[in-house]
């Protein structure tokens, strides 16, 4: 499904983080890593390789929006997928970078699907 993509994996869970990391090398992407959106934010403004794609869970209030400040101040349109346990995900109040918001739990077919479609729309935007 993928083809060598760059997806940056925000995640506080170190288990839940790895496991994802994996997954998404299955689907034939290249997974960084950031334990946190605070580890996220110093991958964004401090790798010369900018991720084709942020892959984040939902976190405290303001995190991703420091995430995709960190982006748009690097220049970045990154787009960002969003993961959360929340009920009404729809009604999620997100930055433009956010493509996509997927409740956990995730399985490997959708987030498949969600990466595929924020990456395709990211490069028609270009």
């Amino acid at each position: 499904m993928g083809c060598g993509e760059r997806i940056l994996l925000v995640e506080s869970d170190p288990e839940v983080l790895s496991a994802t990391c994996a997954c998404l090398a299955r689907l034939g992407y290249e997974p960084l890593q950031a334990e946190g959106l605070a580890q996220g934010v110093q991958v964004v403004a401090v790798d010369r390789k900018r991720p084709d794609l942020v892959l984040t869970e939902d976190g405290t209030p303001g995190q991703v929006d420091e995430l995709c400040s960190a982006l748009d101040a690097a220049g970045s349109c990154t787009p960002v997928v969003l993961v959360t346990a929340s009920p009404a995900p729809d009604l999620i109040r997100r930055p433009d970078n956010v493509c996509r918001v997927i409740s956990k739990p995730v399985d490997m077919r959708s987030l498949g699907r969600a990466l595929r479609h924020c990456l395709t729309h990211a490069l028609r935007a270009i």
